[in-house]
């Protein structure tokens, strides 16, 4: 999570000070929110299926195959080597009685409401043990971290699962995480190329790709087998529910050539706060108030600049900090400003800052402001030091996820990730077992 100072004022450092006194009676979510949030969204005791911090003082939640920090949090069945770490970082420091919570979604991140004893082995709900004051920063936070699954709890089955932290002391949600288990039952190949689509080519990715179940039984394959496809790690513009055009034998062909074709968008912009004694390139101020304060250059909007090859996380973020043994508790929090210039503002919707630190949100905290003055769009983030991607977009009511392209632009060349997800409804169950993960990449595929 990172703090806009509009809505939290970090100069001061007054995180010790504020008081959480409201209690909450929590209520759940069902399906995918679009990106902005609306109705019940705006009340923060409303457990959302999706990935989201519901208190201020609760930052950097990260979750990630343990030892793979880039990768989506993605463990297989049964693989004692396949291990899930849950992080982040509580602004008030001091110890509190947090507790994570699991909850079983459908192929589509509905929250299914049935004993959790159904698809789990031990309790639910548990005490968070493993957390360590920052030292060595001038922002002092308390690091919180577990593993899933671990000695008290296990999953029964595949599929998608949302992790909850909560306060147990006083009920808040403190941040909703989705992960997934995943049972390695099926091969895969994909064919992400230019579309097919002769008037969009140069603009457009389309991603096809073939399952192949081999022994593993399929009843009813258009009923029961869901497909979803992810780009860079984003849920907002995610596909889901496809269903295969062809069966051959064993195999699922989904050559659809419609809900399976992305925007190439661009490579991302790059933020270096890893050292704030050498700073990056792209940065042209840095002071020390109450805390370290970056400026950085300001940036162009690119929607009709030619494409051009950066190296990139794709959307992603590490921790980092120059000279840290364990940057994760001695990495330090940065006041870090954008500035983006337009050519006037902007009537046709909001301007906001994304990438995977913003859970591809467009949550007030992450809009920008435009600056008649200065005639530029501004923001002010508070993040923890480290590399990061990150991309500006237009939001308006209408869209059903960030428009990246009508700020960045879009071509077909920019290198993407791709992963597959194949899910398969068991009756027996009654739940949708994850039984096939498959990653590719755009550049890859089309060398």
């Amino acid at each position: 999570m990172i703090l806009n100072n509009k809505h939290f004022t970090v100069k001061i450092l007054t995180f010790t000070a504020l008081i959480l006194t409201s209690s909450c009676t929590l209520t759940e979510s069902s399906g995918n929110a679009g990106g902005s949030d609306q109705g019940d969204y705006f009340d923060e005791t409303f457990l959302r299926s999706q990935d989201h911090i519901y208190l201020p003082n609760i930052a950097t939640v990260m979750a990630y195959r343990k030892g793979f920090e880039q990768s989506l949090p993605t463990v297989f069945l049964n693989d004692p080597e396949s291990i899930l770490e849950v992080r982040f970082d509580d602004l008030y420091g001091g110890i509190r009685n947090y507790y994570y919570k699991i909850n079983l979604c459908d192929h589509n991140w509905n929250i299914i409401n049935k004993p959790y004893q159904e698809y789990l082995e031990g309790y639910q709900e548990h005490p968070i043990q493993d957390y360590k004051v920052s030292f060595n920063t001038i922002v002092r936070y308390t690091h919180y971290r577990f593993e899933l699954p671990n000695k008290d709890i296990r999953f029964r089955h595949s599929g998608n699962f949302l992790v909850v932290g909560f306060d147990m002391d006083t009920d808040e949600l403190l941040f909703s995480k989705r992960i997934m288990v995943a049972e390695n039952l099926m091969t895969m190949q994909s064919d992400i190329h230019f579309t097919d689509v002769v008037s969009q080519r140069f603009y457009q990715q389309e991603v096809d790709f073939t399952v192949d179940a081999g022994n593993f039984s399929i009843v009813d394959p258009f009923r029961n087998l869901n497909a979803s496809i992810i780009q860079n790690h984003r849920w907002d513009n995610a596909v889901h529910k496809l269903k295969p055009q062809f069966v051959e034998s064993s195999k699922y062909i989904y050559d659809l050539s419609d809900r399976n074709i992305f925007n190439g968008i661009n490579e991302f912009r790059l933020l270096d706060i890893r050292s704030f004694m050498r700073p990056a390139p792209n940065v042209s101020a840095v002071k020390r108030d109450s805390l370290y304060e970056f400026k950085l250059a300001r940036d162009m909007k690119r929607s009709f600049k030619r494409y051009l090859t950066i190296e990139d996380l794709n959307g992603d973020f590490s921790i980092m900090a120059e000279r840290a043994d364990d940057p994760h508790l001695e990495a330090d929090y940065f006041q870090v400003e954008f500035e983006l210039e337009t050519n006037g503002a902007i009537d046709s919707g909001d301007v906001y800052i994304a990438g995977d630190f913003s859970n591809w949100r467009a949550l007030p905290e992450y809009r920008m402001q435009y600056d008649a003055t200065d005639g530029v769009y501004k923001t002010s983030l508070l993040l923890k030091q480290g590399y990061y991607n990150y991309i500006y977009a237009l939001w308006n009511d209408d869209d059903s996820h960030l428009n990246v392209a009508a700020m960045e632009g879009n071509h077909s060349e920019t290198e993407n990730n791709y992963t597959i997800l194949v899910y398969y409804y068991d009756m027996a169950l009654d739940a949708d077992r994850l039984i096939g993960v498959h990653s590719g990449n755009s550049i890859e595929q089309n060398e």
